[in-house]
């Protein structure tokens, strides 16, 4: 399947499963079809500010929810270091209501949206609690197998694509003479909806890229199995994808 026909596939999935409801005069409610950790649909609500702006928010719904199931980002420093980067990599603030939120206008508002969706699946994936215990936070899982490894890696790596969008991805190891970029992208509660967000950015941006690069997604297997279709749909677009139960497996592939 072509890059083009793949977009244009990936442009109707969303069309068509996107729900506007105007709730309010100047308040809108944008329904998406990507998941949350709790397996809800992702919501942000459009405010108008002024005749040609408007801001863009998940009125609070993210961190409410982590704080809710008794995880608190505050109680660590590691923690709100991790939470603040994902924010600055996808250019979204947070107000004194912990409502995550961005400015935007009719020029830069599909842009803007992807960031605020894509960030708000992020913070809730990588903050996943399992039972009542907070387990560790499987970024860093992944970053200190890096090391264990000597694997030279960049953090929080942004790239433009095709689509003029902005893909966030967690790590990228650089090319080396006949080596390609390997780009690292981190999953902790993965599905076949992630999958398509992950393939979208994957098919925007490869292209753009030099020395034919090729992505590896690290998926925690530990927590839930993925299902053999969201990881088929992965080997489909050549996308690597690294069970966390066997990462010792591409060590040397990685630290070359």
């Amino acid at each position: 399947m072509s890059t083009a026909t793949f977009s244009n596939l990936y442009a109707d999935w969303l069309k068509e499963n996107i729900q506007e409801k105007q709730i309010d005069k100047n308040i809108f409610r944008i329904s998406t079809p990507f998941l949350d950790r709790k397996n809800d649909y992702i919501e942000v609500y459009i405010i108008k500010d002024r005749e040609d702006s408007f801001i863009i928010t998940d009125d609070g719904y993210t961190v409410g929810e982590l704080e809710l199931s008794g995880f608190n980002l505050e109680s660590s420093k590691r923690r709100m270091e991790i939470f603040n980067t994902i924010l600055n990599s996808h250019g979204i603030s947070i107000d004194d209501d912990k409502s995550l939120y961005v400015r935007a206008n009719l020029s830069n508002y599909p842009a803007k949206k992807h960031m605020l969706t894509q960030c708000m699946m992020k913070v809730s994936d990588l903050f996943v609690l399992s039972q009542s215990n907070v387990k560790s936070l499987f970024i860093e899982d992944v970053k200190n197998f890096f090391e264990q490894n000597n694997i030279r890696y960049t953090e929080g790596p942004s790239f433009i694509g095709k689509s003029k969008l902005l893909n966030n991805f967690d790590f990228v190891i650089s090319h080396y003479k006949d080596i390609p970029e390997r780009i690292i992208r981190v999953v902790n509660n993965y599905s076949l909806d992630y999958a398509k967000s992950i393939i979208f950015s994957w098919e925007d941006i490869k292209e753009v890229r030099s020395n034919n690069p090729i992505l590896y997604t690290f998926i925690n297997d530990t927590v839930k199995v993925p299902s053999k279709e969201a990881l088929q749909a992965l080997s489909e677009y050549d996308i690597k994808y690294v069970l966390w139960s066997q990462r010792d497996k591409y060590i040397k592939e990685l630290s070359a």
